[in-house]
């Protein structure tokens, strides 16, 4: 695993303060000590405020309160251009809800000294899916219907846990994106 790079990896929060100690802790606890970068949409259940208690406790966690509910799609394009604005080598990008696990991280940034980018999937063997009903079947099938129709060999696109090797993208800029969603 790479050791000396450097790694950033970042959640967009709104009403997470539930989760977002443990989720710090779970991060910044990782062999590789990663940095991490949250951007909150104004919770107005403080998670912003339990953010910055767990930086007394820990280096390198950076919040970014924003001042209002703006979305994930920007919260993600603001953290994407903040790991190259600070020259991080690796991006890893994931819910706050531990529908993510944290304990997946080192497989990210062992497949991110090979490849571009590193999906992480709930569609998968071993992959696990909080969703269920109509919007499991929506996400299931719209994946399977964009993996036919795009004929890409991915299980799934709608994933927010995503891993970026920066210096391998110097040339994508994702604000060029004026999509929303998942695009």
């Amino acid at each position: 695993m790479s050791m000396n790079k450097k790694i950033l990896v970042f959640t967009a929060t709104y009403n997470e303060a539930e989760n977002i100690s443990e989720l710090i802790n779970q991060i910044a606890n990782q062999d590789f000590k990663p940095h991490i970068l949250i951007i909150d949409d104004n919770s107005p259940d403080g998670t912003a405020d339990k953010v910055k208690e767990i930086q007394k406790k820990f280096e390198n966690i950076y919040l970014i309160k924003r001042h209002g509910k703006l979305g994930l799609d920007t919260a993600h394009k603001e953290g994407y251009e903040f790991a190259k604005t600070n020259e991080y080598d690796y991006l890893i990008t994931m819910d706050a809800d531990f529908s993510h696990d944290p304990k997946d991280l080192p497989n990210f940034v062992k497949n991110l000294d090979e490849f571009h980018v590193v999906l992480g999937s709930r569609y998968i063997d071993g992959g696990n899916c909080l969703m269920s009903g109509r919007r499991l079947m929506i996400s299931k099938y719209g994946n399977k219907f964009m993996k036919l129709i795009f004929n890409i060999d991915c299980n799934e696109f709608t994933t927010s846990y995503r891993g970026f090797n920066i210096n391998r993208l110097k040339n994508f800029h994702l604000n060029l994106i004026q999509t929303k969603g998942y695009s």
